[in-house]
């Protein structure tokens, strides 16, 4: 089957999915400690970029956002810190707790397929490009982090458009025009956002 037929048919289920649980079962994640959705905004390296993203934890069900920009950046890199950040923070938190006997299982969600492709493959597989972002990735899942990438079309899920609106606000935010996205990346401003979560009983999937 052809890669186009398979992400039409991925597309059209999309649409359907309105939850978390439901993400879960389009993508087939059945093991997880965090679930992250982002997205870039961008256009070439003379100009700002900026990056947001929601992070799920399994445990708790608490949403986090994050979000970040630079003065110069292209679109792609934009993509990339969308995860860069959270799996930075991730790791960082490992340490402080002293984590060494376990792993932590992300899931990265995004809209770029550039993005899943690259970030699934083995390093000696990636080629050239952007591959000081994909280093960093490296080092981190040495840290001791599991992260696997999905795709799903663009803006299909709230927590995507979210984002999508967050990484535009943060872009904005270096480019001197008045952004009032960034505002909304309270944790409380980001849960009405999202789909209702509800914490699954003991022994649910």
């Amino acid at each position: 089957m052809s890669k186009q037929p398979k992400n039409q048919k991925l597309s059209e289920a999309a649409k359907k999915v309105k939850t978390i649980s439901g993400l879960r079962r389009l993508l087939e994640i059945k093991d997880w400690d965090y679930i992250i959705i982002g997205d870039g905004s961008g256009t070439t390296w003379e100009k700002p970029c900026g990056w947001g993203c929601s992070m799920i934890e399994n445990r708790t069900w608490v949403v986090e956002a994050f979000y970040g920009a630079f003065n110069q950046g292209t679109n792609i890199v934009a993509e990339i810190m969308a995860y860069v950040q959270p799996l930075l923070v991730l790791s960082e938190r490992r340490e402080r707790k002293c984590q060494s006997d376990g792993a932590t299982l992300v899931h990265i969600v995004t809209d770029c397929q550039y993005v899943r492709n690259t970030g699934n493959l083995r390093a000696a597989s990636r080629g050239k490009k952007h591959r000081a972002l994909w280093h960093l990735i490296d080092s981190l899942r040495r840290s001791g982090i599991i992260v696997k990438f999905h795709w799903i079309p663009r803006d299909l899920l709230k927590a995507n458009q979210f984002s999508h609106t967050v990484a535009n606000a943060a872009r904005k935010s270096l480019s001197g025009e008045v952004s009032k996205g960034l505002d909304s990346a309270s944790a409380g401003s980001l849960n009405a956002l999202l789909p209702p979560y509800k914490k699954k009983k003991r022994g649910q999937p």
